[in-house]
């Protein structure tokens, strides 16, 4: 249970930017790019999805989904969809705690929402953040560990998902 809540601890905090056994990562032809005309210039933009699952032990499975949407080089939305999936509600219940603390300093930064919920045998954790108009230094007041991947303000696409892969996700 301490190894589950260190990696969990570890995903959770990657994902306030943006959140090990048998791993089965999930591959998705869901990037996608246009080009969008802005004034004079043509500007890059699309989604790219990283994903990853993971049991944990045998009682415990990890289903992550991060949805990236950036225009240029940087990322303008983020939506993660992180599910812990157990048959013990005890186990779940504890997860839940844990995880709220971990975005509780987040709780009133604009443009940043958290969600947690128990539905049956699964924690659903789902964070969706706006950088086209949160706050980028007030995530730094927050948690100094955000300048990794905010720079001049902003979260550059290849650094985030250079980020997700070193966590072993499969991102398209």
């Amino acid at each position: 249970m301490k190894k589950f809540l260190s990696i969990l601890v570890i995903v959770c905090c990657v994902v306030t930017l943006t959140g090990c056994g048998n791993n089965e990562s999930t591959t998705s032809n869901e990037e996608t790019k246009t080009n969008e005309v802005k004034g004079n210039e043509e500007v890059k933009t699309g989604t790219l999805k990283c994903s990853k699952t993971q049991e944990v032990s045998d009682a415990i499975k990890l289903d992550l989904v991060y949805n990236v949407t950036y225009e240029g080089d940087n990322v303008t939305y983020l939506e993660t969809v992180e599910k812990v999936i157990s048959s013990n509600s005890k186990v779940l219940k504890t997860y839940k705690e844990q995880i709220a603390n971990i975005y509780k300093p987040y709780l009133d930064v604009e443009y940043y929402d958290n969600n947690i919920t128990i539905d049956g045998d699964t924690l659903t954790s789902t964070t969706k953040i706006d950088y086209s108009k949160i706050d980028t230094n007030k995530l730094i007041e927050i948690d100094s560990s955000n300048k990794a991947l905010i720079k001049n303000g902003k979260v550059a696409v290849k650094d985030l998902k250079k980020t997700y892969e070193s966590l072993n996700m499969t991102c398209e």
